[in-house]
C-alpha cells in the first residue's frame, strides 16, 4: 500500500479528531481561567497574542506571579510580558518575576531572551542549580539547558551536566525531562550514532506527550539521514506526516523529505521515489493556504521527479539561424529556461524585466513550432513562457509568479554545469532565483554573527566522486575524493569553531551541489571567506612516479581571471562597475590567501609532507565572479599511498587542520 493510500484510510483519522475535541475542551477551560484572572488585574479591551513583543506602555492594574502564570499557561503572552515588565521595572532585582520572564520566552521560543532572563537570576543567585538533582529548581534548569542547546551551543549546556550528579535521584517527570535533554544534547552535538539508544525507551515511555513524541520522531529521523540510513529515516519522516495531527511539523518533514533524497543512492532513491513524492504532495496539500512554503515544497516535488519541460523544434526555413530546443527545468532553488542553437545566441542587453514580466529579444533567431506558448510546472517561479516574431528578431518572454532575481548566462561550446545535461553547441539559459529552501540546517544554525565566518567547501559528492585512490579499503574498495574532501571538511569545521570562527559547510552529506550554488550559500550566510577542499590528482603518464615524494604535499589553485558576473547577481539590480571593484579586490586577497596557506600548511606538517609545492593556475568555474576571500586547497594526493594515509591519521589531521588555521591568522593579520 502506497503512503497516499495510508494517508486517506488510516485509522488515525478518528483518532485525530477525538484528541481534537479533547484538546478543544482542555483548552477552552485553561483560557477561561485565564481570561477571569486578566479581568481581575487589567483593564478590559487588550487583545491576547500568540508571540510575545516588546511593550513598555504602563500598565494601570499589575497582576500576582501567580496571574501572570497562569495568563503563559492560557498562552496570553502579550499581557504576560506586559506585566512582567511592569513589574520588573517596579522590582528590579526581583528573581520570581525574571524566572516567569525566562518561562514566557522559552514557551514562545524565544531561546535567547530565555537563556539571558535566566543569566540574570544565576547573577544574584549564585546557587541556583546546586540541588536540582533533588528537584529543586529543576523547571529553570531545563529551560536554561534546553535554550542553550536550540541555540546550537552544545559545548555551554554540557558544562552544566555536572549539576545533576545522580539522575536517579529525580522524580519520574524530571527524570524524563533530563533523558529529553540528553537527546538534544547528542543531536546538537553530532553523536548521531546514540540518539537511537536514548530515543528508543523515550518513545515507550508513557509520560512522553504527543509534542515531545513527535520531536523525538524528527530527531530520530535526521540523525538517521546523518548516519547514512535515508530509508529507516523515510519510515519516521512518514510516521510524522500520519501523526501531525495539527500540521505543525510541515516545515519539519519537508527539510527531512529533502535530506532522505540529497543522501541516497540512485538505486536506493529509484525504491523510495513514489513513497516520498506522496509525502511531498501530502504536506502540499497541507500548506495551501501558505504560498511560499507551499511553493517550496512543490519545488522539491518537480527536482525529485526532474520536472522538464522539453520543447524540440523543426528547422527554419531555408539558411536563417533559429532555436532548436527549449528546456525548462525546475529544481530546488532555481528554475533554468534553456534556448539551445546550432550557432550563436546573441541577445539586445539590457533585456526588459517590469517585476513579473521578463522580455529578451534575440536578432536574427525564430522558432519554427506550431505552438508558441508553454506552461510551466507549479512551483517553479514561472507561469509560462512564450515567443513571437517582429521582423527578424525572436521575442521571447518568461511571465513569473513573483519579483524572482534573474540571471542570463550564455554558452559557446562548454557545459554550463554537469547536472545542465546540454548537449548543443550554444545555449542561452535564463535563470530564476528561488526563495532559498532552507536558510540553514538545524546543526548548523548560529545566532552569533559577529565572529568571523567560514564557509567550507568539501569538493564533489553525489555522483562526481572525483579523483580515486590506488590505497584500497579494508572490504577492497578504493577511497573516493569526495569521502576524503568531506572527511577533512567536517574535522576542519570543528577545529575552527573551536578556535572561534563560526564555520558552515556547503554539503554535509553525499550529494552534489552545482558549483553556482556552493558560491551562493557563501554569499547567504555572509562568509567573510569561503575555503573549497580537495585532494590531488596526476596525468596516467607519470603514474610510475605516483609513489614517489614527486606527489605529496598540499598545493593551492590560484584563479588569474575575473571571470563573469556570478548566477547570483541579479542584472537588473548589479551594477557592473562595482561589481568589477570588488572582483578585483577578492582576487587580490584570494591570492594573498593562497600564498599563506602555502606556507602555514607544509610548515605544520612533518616530514615528508611538509614539502613547499608551488602555487598552480587555473581558472577554476567555482571561484569565477566571487567577491569574498577564497581559496581552494588541494590537501594532499589522494594517489599516493603515504600522503593518503597521512591524511587519514589523527596526526596528519591535525597538523592539516593547525596549517588551515594558521594560514587564515596570517592573511587576517596582512595589510593589503
Amino acid at each position: 500500500m502506497v503512503l497516499c493510500d495510508l494517508l486517506h484510510n488510516h485509522q488515525i483519522i478518528r483518532g485525530f479528531f477525538l484528541k481534537k475535541a479533547v484538546l478543544f475542551i482542555l483548552m477552552t477551560a485553561v483560557l477561561i481561567s485565564a481570561i477571569l484572572f486578566i479581568l481581575s488585574c487589567t483593564p478590559s479591551g487588550y487583545s491576547p497574542a500568540a508571540e510575545p513583543e516588546k511593550n513598555t506602555a504602563p500598565v494601570k492594574y499589575l497582576c500576582s506571579a501567580n496571574e501572570i502564570r497562569l495568563l503563559i499557561e492560557g498562552k496570553v503572552y502579550t499581557e504576560a510580558e506586559k506585566q512582567l515588565i511592569a513589574l520588573l521595572n517596579k522590582e528590579p532585582d526581583n528573581v520570581e518575576y525574571r524566572k516567569l520572564l525566562a518561562l514566557l520566552y522559552f514557551k514562545t521560543e524565544n531561546y535567547q531572551a530565555a537563556e539571558k532572563s535566566v543569566r540574570s537570576v544565576m547573577k544574584n543567585q549564585q546557587n541556583l542549580f546546586d540541588y536540582v538533582n533533588e528537584n529543586i529548581g529543576f523547571d529553570l534548569y531545563y529551560i536554561y539547558i534546553t535554550s542553550l542547546l536550540r541555540q546550537n551551543k552544545p559545548h555551554s549546556a554540557a558544562s552544566y551536566f555536572s549539576f545533576v550528579a545522580d539522575s536517579t535521584g529525580l522524580d519520574s517527570k524530571n527524570r524524563l525531562k533530563y533523558d529529553y535533554i540528553q537527546v538534544e544534547y547528542d543531536y546538537r552535538s553530532g553523536n548521531y550514532e546514540n540518539i537511537t539508544d536514548r530515543i528508543t525507551p523515550l518513545l515507550q515511555n508513557a509520560g512522553v506527550s504527543h509534542e515531545q513524541r513527535l520531536n523525538l520522531y524528527f530527531i530520530l529521523s535526521a540523525s538517521l539521514i546523518k548516519i547514512d540510513k535515508p530509508d529507516s529515516a523515510l519510515d519516521n519522516a512518514i510516521f510524522l506526516i500520519l501523526n501531525d495531527y495539527d500540521f505543525k511539523y510541515t516545515r519539519k518533514i519537508k527539510r527531512l523529505l529533502d535530506g532522505i533524497v540529497d543522501n541516497s543512492n540512485e538505486e536506493m532513491l529509484s525504491v523510495m521515489k513514489p513513497k516520498i513524492a506522496d509525502g511531498y504532495r501530502e504536506l502540499a496539500q497541507r500548506s495551501y493556504d501558505n504560498v511560499t512554503l507551499n511553493d517550496r515544497i512543490l519545488r522539491s516535488l518537480n527536482s525529485l521527479e526532474s520536472e522538464t519541460v522539453i520543447l524540440d523544434t523543426k528547422p527554419a526555413e531555408g539558411k536563417q539561424s533559429y532555436i532548436s530546443k527549449i528546456k525548462l527545468y525546475a529544481d530546488k532553488n532555481i528554475t533554468s529556461v534553456y534556448l539551445s542553437s546550432k550557432d550563436s545566441i546573441s541577445y539586445e542587453n539590457p533585456p526588459l524585466f517590469d517585476g513579473k514580466t521578463l522580455t529578451i529579444r534575440i536578432p536574427g533567431k525564430s522558432i519554427m513550432s506550431p505552438e508558441n506558448f508553454s506552461r510551466s510546472p507549479k512551483g517553479s517561479g514561472i507561469e509560462s513562457v512564450q515567443w513571437s516574431s517582429a521582423s527578424d528578431t525572436l521575442v521571447f518572454k518568461i511571465n513569473l509568479t513573483d519579483n524572482y532575481d534573474i540571471t542570463i548566462e550564455r554558452s559557446s561550446g562548454e557545459e554550463f554545469e554537469k547536472t545542465d545535461l546540454i548537449t548543443e553547441k550554444y545555449s542561452l539559459k535564463i535563470n530564476i532565483h528561488l526563495p532559498e529552501q532552507i536558510s540553514a540546517p538545524l546543526s548548523d544554525f548560529d545566532f552569533n554573527e559577529d565572529r568571523y565566518t567560514v564557509v567550507l567547501d568539501p569538493g564533489h559528492g553525489g555522483d562526481d566522486p572525483g579523483a580515486l585512490s590506488i590505497l584500497k579499503k579494508n572490504d577492497g574498495t578504493r577511497y573516493t575524493e569526495k569521502e576524503m574532501n568531506l572527511l577533512l571538511s567536517k574535522g576542519l569545521k570543528k577545529y575552527l569553531e573551536d578556535n572561534g570562527y563560526r564555520v558552515f559547510l556547503t554539503r554535509d552529506g553525499d550529494y552534489y551541489p552545482s558549483l553556482h550554488e556552493r558560491n551562493r550559500i557563501a554569499q547567504s550566510r555572509n562568509a567573510d571567506m569561503f575555503l573549497s577542499i580537495h585532494l590531488n590528482s596526476a596525468s596516467p603518464k607519470n603514474k610510475k612516479f605516483w609513489q614517489s615524494d614527486r606527489y605529496i604535499g598540499a598545493e593551492m589553485i590560484v584563479r588569474e581571471s575575473l571571470g563573469k558576473m556570478p548566477e547570483f547577481i541579479n542584472f537588473q539590480h548589479g551594477n557592473l562597475r562595482e561589481w568589477k571593484k570588488l572582483r578585483e579586490k577578492a582576487l587580490k586577497m584570494h591570492k594573498k590567501l593562497s600564498e599563506a596557506l602555502s606556507v602555514s600548511i607544509p610548515a605544520a606538517s612533518g616530514k615528508p609532507f611538509n614539502v613547499k609545492r608551488k602555487i598552480k593556475p587555473k581558472n577554476l568555474v567555482i571561484f569565477s565572479g566571487m567577491t569574498i576571500t577564497h581559496a581552494l586547497i588541494e590537501a594532499g594526493f589522494i594517489i599516493n599511498n603515504n600522503n593518503l594515509k597521512y591524511l587519514l591519521s589523527e596526526k596528519g589531521q591535525a597538523e592539516f587542520y593547525k596549517g588551515v588555521l594558521k594560514g587564515i591568522e596570517l592573511y587576517r593579520k596582512s595589510s593589503f
